[in-house]
């Protein structure tokens, strides 16, 4: 891979595409580390005990962080990566202040962390595994714990985090319930009620959260734009390759603003006086289906990139990591690092969970039943979804050793089998 990009030099969203071979090796280390981390959790046997002690002491290190970051003021917005903005208000404010469809992002928080969807991405992969020792244990605290996670997802308000929080609460609610009458054991009241009084406070924070008044405002909801069809016909025939380089220049700056397209794209993150020949043929060329949103848009000049450099290896090794992302993991690491990336980085976790699957569909023609298995898969299937469909999920180290947890807890499952289950399930304390 290094040796396939070392000389790839082209500057993206005012970063050069060129990498040093540490630096090469540092960015597929946040992939490979967790994919070694897969594999020492069967290869170590690691068991429930130490699971249930990464679980919970990253779930509290990361929801406790925020909450008292934005209680004392110090977290910063949702929205805007990396931006150092701090919220309006803490989430006293919500049952305060005004808060309507303008200004509802300035009450949503990540805490000290660069991304939201990243610190939803990681909540949500642990809130299924949090819910389910908090179940089998029926610990009060633990339930708390499961409660304050919901509430930090909340807190964060991107579609992933919220419907990550309600999805998998009911999800993991009707495995509890599936699991009670498969096993035909007497409905635990301690459990039953703790979950309602989790989905009670949940639901009385969310009628006054910035997500309300988000669904309200409709952003983010509804991305169905319509090109003028004056511009568009005034357009057919000027791809006409005889045109000299300053037409093609003027009527990129002339009419980009026509094609929805944000001049930060044509000046920050691909310069049209350097790429004037691809800006030009995406007003001219690209049916607009193919680029209304800013995804479509950076994958299409990752697209550009891959056809610029010309490389025979390209489409197998990558082209390393870009200064534009397009807010979809698996399209990311295919553009990153190629087919081979995707094979060493994603296939493991994708084999897994259907293998995973198959095994939890015959045990229950067997008629057996695990429930930390149903979870585990819940979590790695919730948090894979997200990847391909949000992004800003499988982009950083410590998130991916989590979901290699994960995964590598599930895998432990496939090669052991009943005897690995059985131990497991032992340890967890039963009333």
């Amino acid at each position: 891979h290094s040796l396939n990009v070392k000389d790839f030099d082209v500057i993206v969203n005012e970063i050069s595409t060129k990498k040093t071979f540490i630096q090469s090796a540092f960015n597929i280390s946040e992939f490979l580390v967790p994919i070694c981390v897969l594999l020492f959790v069967v290869i170590l046997d690691f068991d429930y005990k130490h699971f249930r002690i990464a679980a919970i002491l990253g779930t509290v290190i990361a929801t406790l962080s925020i909450v008292l970051t934005n209680l004392i003021g110090l977290d910063f917005i949702s929205y805007n990566y990396g931006s150092t903005e701090h919220p309006s208000g803490s989430i006293v404010s919500w049952f305060i202040d005004s808060i309507n469809e303008t200004n509802w992002h300035e009450y949503t928080s990540r805490g000290l962390f660069d991304s939201g969807n990243a610190v939803a991405a990681f909540l949500s992969l642990l809130l299924p595994v949090t819910l389910f020792i908090a179940i089998k244990e029926r610990k009060t605290l633990l339930f708390g714990l499961s409660f304050l996670q919901m509430l930090v997802l909340l807190m964060v308000s991107t579609r992933i985090s919220v419907f990550g929080a309600v999805v998998l609460f009911v999800i993991v609610a009707l495995i509890f319930l599936f699991d009670t009458i498969f096993h035909k054991k007497k409905l635990d009241l301690k459990k039953s009620i703790s979950l309602v009084l989790v989905l009670v406070l949940f639901a009385a924070f969310f009628c006054f959260s910035p997500f309300v008044f988000r669904v309200k405002s409709g952003e983010g909801f509804d991305n169905n734009f319509a090109l003028n069809d004056t511009i568009k016909n005034n357009m057919q025939g000027e791809d006409d390759p005889d045109y000299v380089e300053e037409y093609k220049i003027a009527f990129i700056k002339d009419n980009y603003y026509y094609h929805y397209i944000s001049e930060e794209f044509i000046t920050k993150y691909y310069d049209y006086n350097e790429h004037t020949d691809f800006w030009f043929d995406f007003m001219t060329k690209i049916d607009f289906e193919k680029r209304d949103n800013s995804r479509k848009i950076k994958a299409l000049i990752l697209d550009d990139l891959i056809e610029n450099k010309g490389g025979t290896f390209d489409r197998w090794l990558g082209i390393g990591e870009a200064g534009v992302y397009p807010e979809m993991d698996f399209i990311a690491i295919y553009y990153s690092y190629g087919i081979i990336g995707i094979i060493l980085f994603l296939v493991p976790y994708i084999l897994i969970i259907i293998a995973a699957i198959i095994k939890l569909l015959i045990e229950l023609f067997k008629k057996k039943f695990d429930m930390m298995s149903c979870c585990l898969v819940l979590a790695l299937g919730f948090v894979l979804a997200s990847a391909f469909y949000a992004g800003n999920t499988m982009v950083y180290a410590n998130i991916n050793i989590f979901i290699a947890l994960v995964a590598g807890m599930l895998l432990s499952f496939l090669l052991k089998g009943k005897e690995k289950q059985t131990k497991i399930v032992s340890e967890v304390k039963e009333e």
